[in-house]
């Protein structure tokens, strides 16, 4: 199969792209990063694309699936940024994958779509909030979600991911922002509990699931929760990690609410006079540090046959070990 991978300097994009090329698969990725030496060492043809400016017609020339991996994933920038990256690049590349016929669309999006600053649990994937403005970020992929479905109608055979807080080798996101957090300040402890009870997953799994939807038979527009199927107590899996590291593990018990309002407070600041920089803290991200969020993934167990291939536990070691590779090398 020749397979179109968007994204693939980025974290997701680029495991995955490796992995459909290992599975003997003709693989043809983009990114904006001209960092794409690993890519072309395996023979997978790279092109500098900006899909959101660009004609994508000779992008999709012969191309019988795409993996839309590309997004821009971040708590903060502003909204034409986002709307660029997240609406405008899913638009143009729906509409030049149904003009080539491409035989499936794989469109990576997010769980954001169901939060609200609540405790949620065992969410399906009917549950996302219609319009949701927590963010900018989940704004646009709300979005971009409705544009794929859109395409649907006109004939584009498409099959959405939600994969929740992707994890492992090469993450540039989760984890160095949590641990650059802990080592400059600490982490805040905002629950009497343990929790937030959440999901996690890590990044083979997250390919697992991609790799399953490509070869599905499933009806065009269906959505997937995908996570390692393990929820987990946020704070402990943390501890664990600082405490592998070396890393002194240091916490504060902080009010929620005054927690959220010193964020709010930031948010303004740095919208108002620091532009360009982002908070330490938003409302979100100290939202996720506080509220549990479990998925359902039942449907994506029954209809795509996924299953998570890597445990938590495993999941952890190999990416603590990388991590650890990579700072002492």
């Amino acid at each position: 199969m020749r397979i179109l991978v968007t994204g693939a300097t980025g974290f997701l994009g680029g495991q995955t792209a490796l992995r459909l090329c290992q599975d003997g698969h003709s693989v043809r990725a983009t990114g904006r990063s001209e960092v794409a030496k690993s890519l072309k060492q395996r023979n997978i043809e790279f092109h500098k694309v900006a899909l959101d400016k660009e004609n994508l017609s000779g992008l999709l020339e012969n191309i019988d699936a795409v993996v839309h991996c590309a997004a821009k994933s971040s708590p903060w920038g502003s909204y034409e940024s986002f709307y660029a990256s997240n609406v405008e690049a899913t638009r143009r590349l729906c509409q030049a994958a149904l003009a080539h016929k491409v035989k499936c669309f794989v469109h990576i999006s997010t769980p954001g779509l169901y939060f609200n600053f609540q405790d949620k649990h065992h969410l399906k994937e009917e549950d996302i909030i219609a319009n949701n403005k927590t963010n900018f970020y989940i704004q646009t992929k709300y979005q971009a979600e409705e544009i794929v479905q859109e395409y649907v109608k006109l004939g584009l055979h498409a099959i959405i991911l939600r994969p929740r807080a992707i994890f492992g080798p090469g993450d540039r996101a989760l984890l160095p922002r949590l641990l650059s957090v802990g080592q400059k300040r600490f982490i805040p402890q905002m629950r009497v509990d343990r929790g937030p009870l959440c999901d996690l997953t890590y990044v083979d799994n997250v390919v697992f699931a991609i790799r399953q939807a490509l070869h599905s038979s499933v009806p065009s527009g269906s959505v997937y929760n995908i996570t390692n199927d393990e929820p987990v107590y946020l704070l402990d899996v943390l501890k664990k990690v600082f405490e592998s590291l070396n890393i002194p593990w240091r916490t504060r018990k902080i009010p929620y609410k005054l927690a959220v309002g010193y964020a709010y407070l930031l948010e303004k600041i740095y919208s108002c006079f620091l532009r360009g920089k982002e908070p330490p803290f938003t409302t979100y991200t100290i939202s996720l540090l506080a509220k549990d969020m479990t998925l359902d993934i039942q449907k994506a167990k029954k209809e795509l046959g996924y299953v998570a291939q890597v445990n938590m536990s495993d999941a952890l070691t190999y990416t603590l070990q990388a991590y650890k590779n990579e700072h002492t090398t």
